[in-house]
C-alpha cells in the first residue's frame, strides 16, 4: 500500500476501500483500494521499461504533489536511446502557465517533426 499514507489512512481505506483525500485542485480525490491494489501489481521502475521511442519528460520543481526526481528515475528505467527530462525549475504540478503550455506544444510539434 502507498508509503504516503498515515496509519489511520490505510486503516480508513482498508475499512471503507475508499479514501478522500483533500486537494488543492478542487474536490476531495477518491483513492480507492482497487486503484492502489491494481498500482501495486503494475510498478515499472523495479526494472528497465521496454519502450525504444522517443521519450520526452516534462517535470516541475515545484510540483507539490510529484517529486521532481520520479522523472530521473522513469528516464534512468527507460531502454529508450532518445529520452529527455526537462526540468522546469518554477514549474508547479499542472505546468499550465502560458510558458508552460508553450514549451510542451514545442516539446511535442519537436516530436511531430
Amino acid at each position: 500500500m502507498s508509503e504516503e499514507l498515515t496509519d489511520a489512512q490505510r486503516e480508513t481505506l482498508l475499512r471503507d476501500k475508499v479514501l478522500y483525500r483533500p486537494s488543492d485542485y478542487g474536490d476531495p480525490m477518491p483513492i480507492t483500494l482497487k486503484l492502489v491494489e491494481d498500482g501495486n501489481r503494475h510498478l515499472l521502475l523495479d526494472r528497465p521499461v521496454p519502450f525504444k521511442g522517443p521519450v520526452r519528460l516534462l517535470h516541475g520543481q515545484r510540483d507539490p504533489d510529484v517529486p521532481w526526481q520520479i522523472a530521473l528515475k522513469v528516464a534512468a528505467a527507460m531502454e529508450s536511446g532518445d529520452v529527455r527530462t526537462i526540468l522546469v525549475k518554477d514549474g508547479d504540478h499542472r505546468l499550465s502557465r502560458p510558458q508552460d503550455i508553450r514549451l510542451i506544444i514545442e516539446t511535442v510539434e519537436g516530436l511531430a517533426g
